[in-house]
């Protein structure tokens, strides 16, 4: 569906036009790069007019600064400028990977603790419930060995006597 009233087109007919992915499009609509509506059936509309050029491409938005990294506590080497922020974002980069390893690695021990004694916590209740279930079965099967006068009555005499 291509709707171009003003300027404004479908996601997959401004993808198309953009030579990317839906999902990109999308992206940048949340994102709030690309100007977008919705119209009266609930599907998103991006502007095409805004951004665009006279070949159809769009311009780069500009970066988005909120994101940049503090390189602050990362050691900067000598040497050229791109040489440089290269070797910085590469630490930086390095340096969370190894935090987020360190952090995974411990969510994954107290993951294996607790999955451990978990499976303790119910081995001992299953031998509990097993333990209960013989002792219903032997006391059912041993009344159910005697004669219906001694499950009415008791014990025989003749077993209190020892005979």
């Amino acid at each position: 569906m291509v709707v171009d009233v003003d300027g404004w087109v479908s996601v997959s007919e401004c993808a198309r036009r953009l030579g990317v992915t839906r999902a990109a499009i999308k992206s940048r609509i949340k994102r709030g790069t690309l100007p977008s509506m919705t119209d009266n059936h609930g599907n998103p509309l991006v502007r095409v007019g805004a951004g665009a050029v006279s070949d159809g491409t769009y311009r780069k938005a500009p970066p988005d600064t909120s994101r940049q990294v503090s390189t602050d506590t990362v050691p900067v080497p000598t040497g050229s400028a791109q040489g440089v922020a290269a070797l910085v974002s590469l630490e930086y980069v390095r340096t969370l990977l190894v935090q987020q390893q360190e952090a995974h690695c411990a969510a994954m021990a107290s993951l294996h603790a607790a999955h451990r004694d978990a499976m303790a916590m119910m081995t001992e209740r299953i031998d509990a419930a097993e333990c209960r279930v013989e002792q219903l079965l032997d006391h059912l099967l041993d009344r159910h060995d005697r004669p219906w006068w001694s499950r009415l009555f008791g014990q025989s005499k003749r077993s209190n006597l020892g005979c």
